[in-house]
């Protein structure tokens, strides 16, 4: 609106400027990446120009599909794993929350989210997405030897296996492992701080500071993490023979004797570790009520595969109370009616 004079108001002149700050905002920052990328863009073009001035252009394009093929897989896999934990870190919150010191951090975190959770959850995976998995397109050379790999018909002594094997396969497949931990921990360490957001875990409370879907959520998460620690130690036993230890690069007698022996203790280690948070899951309030509630399946509609005729422990105990009750007004009753007879015969 304008007044009289045909200035505009202090609501259109205040939507403008929000308008224009968040325009001149947007622009710094595009200005920025720009800026920033300009390297990488130089480096970008040249390669293009070099092998296009030798015939291979067709190279260069398979080189760039397979860096934004494998960026493209990470990424979406990352952002897949963190936005099904946050929502299953949702889903498992607690009704009500218990008192304590932090509650006040937590009502205010819930005040200024409100009905936003799901763009925060989609924002927050896509931004560790964006962090885990453009970096995977720097391994396009080790994907594409595990992809080509061939036989060289000569086995190490050590673990009788193809020396293909440690030319093609194997730096792929550590580089796998250790991403996959490294998710995995990003993973665990988000969806604790949305537990605790949630109401899910408590550090300051009097009562139990960690609920019990909470608790198998973390296990299996921990669970997972060890399977994957005990698939990088079995793998870490062919680096030995890349080893420097000795006189001469190879698995040494200490490697062999020492080392080795202690990597399998290791992995039984791990794998001993995850059966113990599987059986932990297991305990936790009982599989299937956790893993009911972890897929969202509600009471609701489970109560129409339940014959109406078994009643539920709950409805037993009421009925035996009213049991109680009219027993106990029939006794009262008679004996106050025999106290009157009785007063009458005197």
């Amino acid at each position: 609106m304008t007044d009289i004079s045909g200035v505009p108001s202090s609501g259109q002149r205040r939507g403008f400027s929000r308008r224009a700050r968040t325009i001149l905002i947007l622009g710094i920052i595009a200005l920025i990446i720009l800026i920033v990328s300009l390297r990488g863009i130089a480096g970008f073009y040249t390669d293009y120009l070099w092998f296009d001035s030798l015939g291979f252009s067709s190279v260069w394009k398979r080189v760039l599909l397979t860096k934004v093929a494998l960026a493209g897989i990470f990424m979406a896999f990352t952002f897949l794993l963190l936005w099904t934990n946050l929502y299953i870190a949702e889903r498992i919150a607690p009704k009500t929350r218990p008192e304590g010191p932090e509650e006040a951090l937590v009502n205010r975190y819930h005040e200024t989210i409100g009905s936003r959770s799901g763009l925060i959850r989609i924002a927050i995976s896509a931004l560790f997405a964006l962090f885990l998995g453009v970096g995977t397109a720097g391994r396009w050379q080790d994907w594409i030897l595990f992809r080509n790999r061939e036989d060289f018909g000569i086995k190490d002594p050590q673990f009788n296996i193809d020396v293909g094997f440690y030319v093609f396969q194997l730096p792929f497949i550590q580089f796998l492992i250790n991403w996959l931990f490294t998710a995995f921990i990003v993973v665990l360490i988000i969806t604790s701080i949305a537990h605790y957001l949630n109401g899910g875990i408590r550090v300051n409370t009097a009562g139990r500071r960690v609920t019990a879907p909470v608790k198998v959520h973390i296990s299996v998460l921990l669970a997972i993490l060890a399977l994957i620690k005990a698939a990088d130690y079995w793998y870490q036993r062919y680096s030995l023979n890349f080893s420097g230890r000795g006189i001469v690069d190879g698995a040494s007698y200490t490697d062999v004797s020492a080392k080795l022996p202690a990597i399998k203790l290791l992995i039984l280690i791990s794998l001993a570790a995850a059966i113990l948070l599987i059986i932990n899951i297991w305990r936790e309030a009982g599989y299937c009520s956790c893993l009911s509630r972890l897929m969202g399946i509600r009471s609701n509609s489970n109560r129409k595969h339940i014959p109406s005729n078994i009643p539920t422990i709950r409805s037993r105990t009421l009925r035996i109370v009213q049991r109680i009750r009219i027993h106990r007004e029939k006794y009262r009753s008679n004996s106050s009616s025999v106290r009157f007879t009785s007063f009458r015969r005197r």
